[in-house]
């Protein structure tokens, strides 16, 4: 499973109109105000205590501490606040640290710094890391009704709760103008500053300090460079965010990563056996289909489609290969087909979202305040944009809608800005990255192109390098073992992620069947499919019908009783009906308990109609006797 060390933004931002959109929609997903800019020098921190380190709450191993630091960094005599620090100590002196800067935005550092150790070669090596502003152990910022397990949505927060939450924190919190990327660099140089003067106090060496920015880790850690460009020995960018992107582009992005995808595809024998020359016009057929009601047994339209293939492809887990093959079966749309696709979201999306742990809230927060632009589109030019998509999530239209009421904070002087810093760098980004095109990065490559600064696009990588790419971690490790003797670059272009051919196991996983595309289903696996959850329901009310014209005289007329018995026979067959379908959508339909299920539910189909003939009879039968005795 691939390191996972920055969330994904929002996927999820349509209303369920029907029982599979309904199951995606449960099983799934998206800065700066007045400070000073000024260089690090001794600051408002200088003479604190030392920094209390102690075991983490959450069993995660690592260790917690909190930090005091001024509310607005320009005024250090004024209002404090605490901020989270996490770490985790190597078996070195102490002489090297890495400070990790979490993605979103909204995701505390959390576990990261963990699974982090897992990648890095480098056992030597202190990881660090801080909470941004808003999130974790850093005056979280949430929205507790609307994130409420037994919200709408559960922890995602949709639609029109957007504006509950908006009035939740105008009316709770005065720190909204607070909670910035700037405000949350000036804490990390602060945070560093600190950990060197505990060093020394403790009569060790002032560390040296490398600055890991993941995401939009690197957008913070590009705003840290402009407060405290002499402050690091190196800094490594993964996944890169320039200082001018704006969440308006993401889906935009999103489509060129899913159209190059399929171009590739065109390119494979297999896939270009079931998608043609052009899958992308393959794809785009499909879409209009479904717009024109293609496929209404699974209730899919055009849009929840482009969802599912957006979600798909910004989901490090599932092969990439699983959306042409997504388009194949929704075209075809027979029985298996259906019965993959909602396996694919039973299973295969169960666990999509955010994290606990994310800050939504922030995450729109920040978006919304700085990476937001007035000249970007309308809600309706953006949602015109994402109707001509083949994947998208519709993050860039579901912001523009809270954009005009969010409290957002002061547009900040560094805004869109690339920091001038000439000190060792490291950055890397993936070539089918799906969350940002490597094209829109040339102003990144220009502006680091000085001595030992290395700018490399992994070229089939996604989002965040070093989650894919082994090339990625023996880069990591040279730059980390000394920032400023280069990287040899030899290993980039030789590593391939593309692959369209997914083994049994997986596939199974995936759409529970031996394979993507499933052209041959056996005659037999049919006729039993058909038996159990087509006819079976019929043939149970009919036998049911049955038994009430046998236990019913030949002479006894049909009362309204018996009539009002006929008819909940029908509805309990319709009921029949209806669960056997909620079996499909619950269970694998070929495993053992759908099968019990469905047989379950027949026997109670069978049952009920039973009594429902008895008594039927009996209510006749009376009827006929009285009607005798009066004559």
């Amino acid at each position: 499973m691939p390191l996972e060390l920055v969330g994904q933004a929002e996927v999820r931002c349509w209303s369920p109109e029907s029982a599979l959109q309904r199951v995606v929609l449960w099983s799934m997903f998206g800065f700066a105000a007045g400070a000073l800019i000024a260089g690090p020098g001794a600051g408002p921190l200088s003479g604190q205590e030392s920094i209390a380190w102690s075991a983490c709450p959450d069993a995660s191993g690592l260790e917690c501490a909190t930090m005091a630091v001024p509310l607005d960094h320009a005024r250090p005599g004024g209002p404090a606040m605490a901020v989270g620090l996490r770490r985790l100590r190597g078996s070195g002196d102490g002489g090297r640290q890495l400070w990790y800067l979490a993605g979103g935005p909204g995701d505390p550092v959390g576990g990261g710094l963990g699974r982090l150790r897992g990648v890095l070669d480098d056992p030597e090596l202190d990881l660090y890391g801080i909470d941004h502003r808003g999130t974790g152990d850093s005056a979280d910022l949430r929205c507790p009704d609307q994130e409420a397990a037994d919200s709408f949505d559960g922890s995602e927060i949709v639609g029109e709760e957007w504006q509950a939450c908006i009035a939740h924190i105008v009316a709770t919190r005065e720190d909204l103008w607070a909670l910035t990327a700037t405000q949350s660099a000036w804490d990390l140089g602060r945070a560093i500053e600190r950990v060197g003067d505990d060093a020394e106090r403790a009569g060790a060496r002032r560390p040296e300090s490398i600055v890991f920015g993941a995401s939009y880790g690197s957008f913070w850690a590009n705003r840290y460079l402009h407060l405290y460009p002499h402050q690091p020995a190196g800094v490594i960018l993964d996944g890169v965010v320039p200082a001018d992107w704006s969440f308006a582009e993401f889906d935009q992005g999103l489509d060129a990563a899913a159209r190059e995808w399929l171009a590739r595809c065109g390119a494979n024998a297999e896939c270009g056996a079931h998608m043609g020359r052009d899958p992308t016009a393959t794809v785009e057929g499909v879409l209009g289909r479904l717009d024109e009601g293609h496929c209404p047994a699974l209730g899919v339209d055009a849009e929840t489609a482009r969802l599912l293939m957006g979600v798909t492809l910004m989901v490090d887990d599932i092969p990439n290969a699983v959306i042409p093959a997504l388009a194949y079966r929704l075209g075809r749309c027979d029985w298996h087909d259906q019965m993959a696709l909602l396996h694919f979201v039973r299973a295969a999306l169960s666990g999509v979202g955010e994290a606990s742990t994310h800050s939504p809230v922030l995450q729109r927060h920040v978006a919304l305040s700085e990476m937001w632009n007035e000249s970007d589109p309308s809600s309706d030019s953006l949602e015109a944009l994402v109707a001509g998509t083949v994947a998208t999530t519709a993050v860039s239209s579901s912001f523009s809608h809270t954009w005009p009421d969010w409290p957002r904070y002061a547009p900040d002087p560094l805004d869109g800005a690339q920091a001038p810093f000439d000190g060792p760098m490291l950055i890397l980004h993936g070539g089918l990255d799906p969350t940002m095109p490597a094209g829109r990065l040339t102003e990144i490559r220009e502006t680091y192109a000085g001595e030992n600064q290395t700018f490399l696009v992994i070229p089939e990588a996604g989002h965040v390098t070093v989650n894919y790419s082994g090339c990625s971690r023996t880069l990591y490790a040279q730059f980390l073992a000394d920032p400023r003797a280069g990287v040899d670059t030899g290993c980039v272009g030789e590593e391939t992620f593309v692959e369209f051919q997914v083994d049994a196991s997986t596939a199974n996983a995936i759409f529970g069947r031996p394979d993507l595309w499933t052209d041959r289903v056996p005659l037999l696996e049919t006729a039993w499919f058909r038996l159990r959850y087509n006819v079976l329901p019929i043939l149970v009310l009919l036998v049911g019908l049955g038994l009430f014209g046998r236990r019913s005289t030949a002479d006894a007329p049909l009362d309204r009783r018996a009539v009002i018995a006929i008819g909940l026979s029908l509805v309990i067959a319709f009921g029949a009906y209806v669960l056997v379908a909620s079996v499909t959508l619950l269970l694998p339909y070929n495993s053992s308990a759908a099968n019990i299920s469905v047989l379950g539910i027949a026997a109670l189909q069978l049952l009920l109609m039973a009594g429902l003939s008895r008594w039927a009879s009996r209510v006749r039968k009376n009827t006929s006797r009285r009607a005798s005795a009066r004559t």
